[in-house]
């Protein structure tokens, strides 16, 4: 059986794809080094700044600290990354509902079935702003609204739609779901251990303040910092939330695909496609709604 892979997509999903990857690795970027700045500045302020060699660097530090604000400011990241990850996720639901032949495309002839394809795609780009169109990639204009192997699907058995839509739908999302619940768990789990650690330390510096005065370098301030930054990564990154979330719907698709077995005809399948892309399209917008509250 063939593998439905990345490039067998609308040319629409690949950019709008491609725009999502791009501005969320730019927007994390830009806050970790916002965050690492921070605590550089706090480090600044604790050795003293008494001295032309320590002023310049922390100058620098402080400029810099001040433009990537002002960048994430004007810029708003978060919400071309939302916009871009949402007509990506709608292209690709609609895609699979078009080769399964599920609503709104059940029953129709080929002919009428990607003439409403290639309306529902044009619908989706009149939704967006001008804003959002001009960060997608020229090169995808030459690529196929519709592709090849989504017209070989359309018109194939139903028992190869049957193995295409477990393997290369239910099972891809069940498996990226569940990877997605193991490395939140992981990173929480981390990033939480780290925290409470240079919080322990803090206090201990704190005390060996009290105890030893004479000694100047003691640097809770710094400490604190540093702490405050991990603690806003991962309210940032929400990784107990997201891996609760997504635990649920690998659980879900896992006992959605089990009633793949039993489907015998083209409207069993439809159905159960519907039902699955239905559930696929519920989680995606509780995690705009939960992206939405950072």
């Amino acid at each position: 059986m063939k593998k439905f892979e990345y490039k067998d997509y609308p040319a629409l999903y690949q950019a709008s794809d491609t725009v999502s990857n791009d501005t969320q690795n730019t927007y994390l970027l830009l806050m970790k080094l916002n965050i690492w700045l921070l605590i550089t500045a706090a480090l600044f302020s604790f050795i003293g700044i008494n001295s032309k060699t320590w002023a310049v660097p922390a100058a620098f530090v402080f400029v810099i600290t001040i433009i990537i604000n002002v960048v994430l400011m004007i810029k708003n990241f978060p919400n071309t990354w939302y916009r871009a990850r949402s007509i990506a996720e709608s292209i690709k639901t609609i895609s699979w509902r078009f080769i399964m032949k599920t609503d709104p495309f059940r029953s129709l002839s080929l002919k009428d079935a990607r003439e409403k394809f290639l309306k529902m795609q044009k619908a989706i780009l009149k939704e967006q702003d001008k804003e959002i169109l001009e960060k997608f990639d020229p090169s995808y204009h030459t690529k196929e609204a519709i592709t090849e192997t989504m017209l070989t699907i359309f018109e194939d058995s139903i028992n190869n739609k049957i193995d295409m839509y477990r393997t290369n739908r239910v099972k891809e999302q069940r498996n990226w779901y569940s990877n997605k619940t193991k490395y939140n768990q992981s990173k929480y789990r981390f990033w939480f251990s780290i925290m409470i650690l240079v919080q322990i330390i803090a206090v201990a510096t704190v005390i060996c303040r009290v105890a030893v005065p004479d000694f100047k370098y003691w640097p809770p301030e710094v400490l604190s910092v540093m702490a405050g930054g991990i603690l806003t990564w991962i309210q940032m990154k929400k990784y107990r939330e997201l891996a609760a979330a997504y635990s649920f719907t690998a659980h879900e698709i896992s006992i959605l695909e089990a009633n793949i077995d039993s489907i015998d005809t083209e409207e069993e399948l439809a159905n159960f496609v519907q039902d699955a892309e239905n559930a696929f399209s519920r989680e995606h917008t509780q995690w705009i709604a939960r992206k939405d509250n950072f």
